[in-house]
């Protein structure tokens, strides 16, 4: 029994499940074969495309904001600020 396909339900889920594909497609394909090229320029492509529609659907109303990624503190700077406490 393998994965059942299912309808997407948003356009967050459709954006995920198409760059996890293509995300695949870079990593199980060498930098050298012509399935490598196509992934990464269609991954870009795919970035750019479904962001600017999430972002257009929440601007309308019509889903939430897509979630900002938290940025992470640098290992390094994380200890400085530890020592200095």
């Amino acid at each position: 029994m393998g994965l059942q396909p299912r309808p997407k339900r948003t356009t967050a889920e459709f954006q995920r499940d198409v760059l996890l594909m293509l995300s695949n497609a870079l990593l199980y394909n060498s930098s050298s074969h012509s399935v490598y090229s196509m992934a990464r320029e269609m991954h870009e492509e795919a970035q750019l495309a479904l962001g600017m529609l999430l972002a257009a659907q929440a601007h309308a109303g019509l889903c939430s904001a897509p979630p900002r990624r938290k940025r992470r503190l640098e290992p390094h700077a994380h200890a400085h600020k530890q020592r200095h406490t």
